[in-house]
């Protein structure tokens, strides 16, 4: 057993039987550069228990990295050994525990905010597509990669829908509202896109725009409209949050959001604030009086 080159052919397969992002496997290699020194020299199913365990131990007892990164790396491990296991390269499954972490509440945006970057008028073309991708993040929830690649052929304005790719390439329809597709269209016909280019919310040059612009761009269009603090990732939560305290269901949630499982939705249902809140003023003794 050489881990090393074990951990070579599960990104292979990964990269071409299962046919994973760039991103992905690059979240690979991240995440075994912190495991490689620990189990390089591990050659048996023996000694690999024992010294995952140390491995974890020495990541936390170190300081420099905090419990939920340590988390998002076993991740990894857990997948690769998972693979080993289906190989039959181990004769037992083995089960990383996660190390405890304090949960963090969903961050999501004031009503009063999301009016003015909706009210506001845009002057500048990434004005424009900031806040025609705001608005689209905020009435369906998609991710900031689904938008950023998402193509003009896979946006269906008749039908109110688009066609996009989520994590593995999955593909899925999502629906979008009609005051989604008038903000849409207007930032079609007056940011005076690219030629040529294929995609909704391009760069000047027609190329899809990476990650760091895109919150750039959200960023200073939001402080232009008086909205301060902003994240692309807050806009999903607050798709999510609202779709819960309307009383949408959880399963049609998780279709439209690209979830794997039903229990990442469900930390949406546990973290509205709204929801906890009418329900305290229905049950508190005090409220009653």
């Amino acid at each position: 057993m050489e881990m090393q080159k074990l951990f070579d052919q599960f990104v292979r397969e990964r990269q071409f039987l299962t046919n994973v992002t760039e991103k992905t496997l690059v979240y690979y290699q991240t995440a075994w550069r912190k495991w490689q020194p620990h189990l390089v020299q591990v050659h048996s199913e023996a000694e690999l228990r024992p010294a995952t365990r140390a491995a974890i131990t020495e990541l936390s007892a170190s300081g420099k990295i905090c419990a939920r990164s340590i988390n998002t790396y076993i991740c990894v491990l857990q997948t690769l050994l998972n693979w080993m296991f289906e190989q039959e390269l181990l004769q037992k499954r083995i089960k990383i525990p996660k190390l405890r972490c304090e949960k963090k509440l969903v961050s999501v945006l004031a009503e009063d905010d999301v009016r003015k970057i909706l009210l506001f008028k845009p002057r500048k073309f990434y004005q424009w597509r900031a806040q025609a991708s705001f608005a689209l993040m905020l009435d369906t929830g998609i991710r900031s990669a689904e938008w950023r690649f998402l193509k003009m052929e896979n946006v269906n304005f008749d039908a109110q829908q688009l066609k996009v790719y989520g994590k593995g390439r999955k593909e899925r329809i999502v629906p979008i509202s009609a005051e989604c597709k008038n903000i849409l269209m207007r930032y079609v016909l007056r940011s005076k896109l690219p030629e040529g280019s294929v995609y909704l919310f391009p760069t000047k040059t027609g190329t899809a725009m990476c990650n760091r612009n895109a919150l750039r761009d959200l960023k200073m269009t939001a402080a232009w409209a008086g909205v301060w603090k902003i994240s692309l990732h807050n806009c999903r939560h607050s798709f999510a949050t609202a779709w819960v305290e309307a009383g949408g269901g959880l399963p049609a949630l998780k279709e439209i959001m690209g979830h794997a499982s039903i229990q990442t939705t469900m930390n949406y249902l546990h973290s509205s604030v709204k929801a906890i809140r009418t329900q305290h003023d229905s049950y508190s003794p005090l409220h009653r009086k």
